[in-house]
């Protein structure tokens, strides 16, 4: 599989598998406990509190430990934050190579803040719940690998993100959406006209790339964008979109094959190829359906029968082999 989803989520870093699971295995601690287990898990914990705080600037007793960005964006969103300076930020430990389940919220010191989640007195009685010790250290390990490899990561691929526009100079009817200077360096947002993202979609992943069309919040709904509305651009463009965000692993074979079948695709569902297709398989002498258009719009009335059944389930997963099988050649007699 190449992977080119991460700002969906990422890949755990190998070093963070590591520290889960020796500290899973040995510290077990309640951080709250007193006695020594306890006063370890303790330890640990605000070991990892301080070294955050010193990566982000920030004070240790203004940083929480929460679930995700979700929860902490749950936590400040009602509040009126100031208009000079940044009162509040979330940040979540599974975007930067880390694992899903553990999240910071920064709260500026003075600043206003009522706790969403009350009970215990844990993290300074502001979020109640007993600390997840093992995977606040592995936060402290992914973002400070991140830190001190960030100049690298984003100059290789600043250089990927180039070379992969330059091999699709050629293509027709592909536009970038928004501009490459003011992208994030590992984000590449693309279009296609008159393509849908859901056609490239499925296409890619029956290819083994996973690329996405944009974020991965709305339980694999394939929806326009609401960002690119937002931006300006129509619902044709937002629905037509890809997003291709790289991560600490994506080399330049991965970008390489991507650039290549990506290209073959969107040269197969472009409308002069399609009018090509229809054109000859429909039969130049009127005498009806050829099999290969037959089997193409068999090919459809399945993806959209397996989408339809996927939504009621909620779950937006299709059956790659049966597409395989349906979209396969059709086969002449003698």
């Amino acid at each position: 599989m190449i992977y080119l989803d991460h700002n969906a989520t990422t890949p755990l870093l190998p070093q963070v598998k590591e520290t889960l699971k020796e500290l899973f295995g040995e510290e077990y601690g309640n951080p709250s406990s007193p006695y020594h287990t306890g006063r370890r898990a303790r330890d640990l914990l605000e070991e990892s509190r301080h070294r955050l705080a010193e990566l982000l600037g920030a004070k240790p007793s203004e940083l929480i430990f929460t679930s995700g960005g979700s929860e902490g964006n749950n936590m400040v969103c009602e509040l009126d934050l100031e208009s000079s300076g940044l009162n509040y930020a979330t940040l979540t430990a599974h975007k930067l190579g880390g694992p899903k389940g553990i999240g910071l919220l920064y709260i500026r010191e003075g600043s206003p803040f009522s706790p969403l989640i009350t009970g215990g007195g844990q993290e300074r009685s502001l979020r109640a719940g007993t600390e997840n010790v093992a995977m606040a250290c592995a936060f402290a390990e992914c973002f400070e690998w991140f830190c001190s490899n960030r100049s690298e990561l984003e100059s290789r691929w600043l250089g990927l993100r180039k070379k992969f526009l330059d091999s699709l100079e050629e293509v027709e009817h592909c536009f970038l959406l928004g501009t490459s200077d003011e992208s994030l360096p590992n984000t590449l947002n693309l279009g296609f006209q008159g393509i849908s993202a859901e056609s490239l979609l499925i296409c890619l992943d029956l290819d083994g790339i996973a690329v996405s069309s944009g974020s991965a919040c709305s339980s694999g709904a394939m929806e326009a964008s609401h960002v690119l509305l937002a931006m300006g651009y129509s619902h044709e463009q937002a629905k037509s979109s890809l997003r291709i965000s790289m991560g600490w692993n994506t080399s330049e074979e991965d970008i390489e094959e991507l650039s290549r079948q990506l290209i073959h695709h969107v040269r197969k569902f472009s409308l002069p190829h399609l009018a090509l297709l229809i054109f000859f398989t429909a039969g130049m002498t009127g005498c009806g359906k050829s099999p290969e258009l037959e089997n193409y719009e068999r090919c459809l009335e399945l993806l959209n029968h397996e989408r339809k059944e996927a939504r009621k389930s909620q779950n937006y997963s299709y059956d790659s082999q049966r597409f395989l099988e349906c979209r396969a050649p059709v086969q002449y007699g003698s």
